[in-house]
């Protein structure tokens, strides 16, 4: 997804729920000037990215995730902690954070 709009400062996601049956359940936020985002609820498959959220100045993640699609065997545990590492990295510029215990 990428928005390019410079009058949208709010973003909010809640409750992905699958219609369909796909292999490729991804979200890519490309979302640049994008003040306060907040993803929460049930994401059950959907991988959900960061990759351009430079203007954020809150962020609101309380979502839970399907940790099954991690499935990598002995690198599992590494896969999810690189994409944790991510999450916080895309936010640094946020001065108002908030979690849920999917981060922890």
């Amino acid at each position: 997804m990428e928005i390019s709009s410079s009058n949208l400062k709010r973003l909010k996601f809640e409750n992905h729920l699958p219609y369909y049956n796909s292999d490729d359940l991804s979200l890519d936020i490309f979302a640049p000037h994008i003040q306060h985002l907040e993803i929460s609820g049930y994401m059950y498959d959907l991988r959900c990215r960061l990759v351009n959220v430079s203007s954020l100045v809150s962020a609101k993640l309380t979502f839970q995730m399907n940790w099954t699609w991690f499935d990598q065997g002995p690198d599992e545990h590494q896969v999810i902690k690189t994409l944790i590492e991510d999450y916080l990295q895309k936010l640094s510029n946020a001065t108002e954070l908030t979690i849920g215990t999917c981060f922890i």
